[in-house]
């Protein structure tokens, strides 16, 4: 800082006893490459020039000392402009407009542009959460009007995934109703051919069967065939029932399937209650985040808006071809402000 302070005055001091001269700066306040570059180098050299005496001008005791340094100063300077053939009036105005020139390329290309970066990204995550909420509120209008309900992603996949299960071993109950109807229906076919053959036997009894034995074999024979005409009818009612079930079960895993399809359809009155509420809160919801987002944008809007005529009247203050000229140069002009001002990084420095 102290640095900084006779670097300073060292400049002050100069000016006050700086010669006049017949130069005139030029009314459009524009300075041409050459005359950058000369006083870059002027100013460079200057730099190295006057680093002893400012280090001096620190330790320095008394305003006697202080004004020697000045003379010593003036005089080092002067002869500096002289070989580079500048006078101090030229020199100094070119420090001014060089020294705004930065200053306004700094603010425009550093400052502004990062808030501008900032107040547009700002917008564009504003913009895509208004349409997120109007594209919500949208879904849960219609989901009210339709009766249905509104699901995210993860909701419809742990619904479906249920619903999955659920028909799945409804699928698996099905087949082993099936299955058991099939061996149902093998049995009583079975058992008819039982009753057929006690039937046949007991109206053709064999012949080693005797006259006397002939009537009780022909009773036994055709008891037989009841027995199994009996037991097939079971296996047929046994069959017909898991028919039934079979069917019954192939029926609710089509149903299954359907809102596996359609989870957001309510199966019954208290899932229609819950998603009539859902919908409600839903569209209030989303109508508070676009409100909320339409004021953000409003405000963002006309702080972009402050921003930009900030800029403007920024860029005002020095020519675009000074600035076009200070950007080509900047790293020459940093290099020679960092050095006069004690190696610190500068990024606004003034004459």
């Amino acid at each position: 800082m102290r640095r900084s302070m006779l670097a300073a005055w060292v400049l002050i001091t100069i000016a006050a006893h700086s010669a006049p001269s017949d130069w005139k700066p030029p009314s459009d306040n524009k300075f041409t490459e050459d005359q950058l570059k000369l006083y870059l180098d002027t100013a460079n050299e200057m730099t190295d020039l006057d680093s002893k005496l400012v280090a001096a001008a620190a330790k320095a005791q008394s305003t006697e000392q202080r004004l020697n340094l000045s003379n010593q100063l003036n005089k080092a300077n002067a002869d500096c402009m002289a070989r580079h053939h500048i006078s101090r009036e030229q020199f100094d105005w070119l420090a001014k407009r060089v020294s705004t020139a930065w200053g306004v390329a700094t603010y425009l290309d550093g400052t502004y542009a990062k808030i501008k970066a900032d107040f547009v990204g700002a917008a564009q995550d504003n913009d895509a959460k208004l349409a997120e909420a109007q594209h919500r509120l949208a879904a849960y209008q219609a989901a009210q009007q339709a009766g249905t309900r509104v699901l995210s992603d993860d909701d419809r996949d742990v619904v479906v995934k249920s619903v999955k299960r659920q028909q799945q071993a409804a699928l698996d109950e099905a087949k082993q109703h099936g299955d058991d109807a099939d061996t149902d229906e093998i049995d009583a076919k079975e058992h008819d051919v039982s009753a057929q053959a006690a039937d046949d036997r007991a109206a053709n009894p064999p012949p080693d069967v005797s006259q006397d034995e002939r009537a009780d074999y022909i009773n036994t024979k055709k008891s037989e065939a009841q027995v199994e005409r009996e037991a097939a009818k079971d296996a047929r009612g046994r069959e017909a029932d898991a028919r039934k079930a079979q069917s019954a079960a192939l029926e609710l895993a089509g149903t299954l399937g359907e809102r596996a399809d359609h989870p957001e359809i309510p199966v019954d009155d208290d899932q229609k209650t819950a998603a009539k509420t859902d919908n409600d809160a839903g569209i209030v919801q989303a109508q508070r985040d676009i409100d909320g987002c339409s004021q953000a944008k409003t405000a963002l809007t006309a702080a972009l808006a402050e921003v930009e005529k900030s800029a403007t009247e920024t860029g005002k203050e020095a020519p675009p071809e000074n600035l076009a000229l200070i950007r080509k140069y900047s790293d020459q002009y940093k290099q020679v402000f960092e050095r006069a001002y004690g190696g610190a990084a500068t990024t606004m420095p003034s004459p």
